[in-house]
């Protein structure tokens, strides 16, 4: 039997792992463009 609270703690962490993936990709894209812009 699969308990609620285990399903909201599971999407939850999925949830975050997502936002934590898109903040660094985000983050890698930044540092990207400033250091393309301090290259030029």
């Amino acid at each position: 039997m699969i308990l609620f609270s285990d399903v909201v703690f599971q999407s939850s962490a999925l949830s975050r792992l997502i936002c934590s993936a898109e903040s660094y990709i985000v983050f890698k894209n930044a540092v990207a463009a400033f250091s393309d812009s301090f290259l030029m």
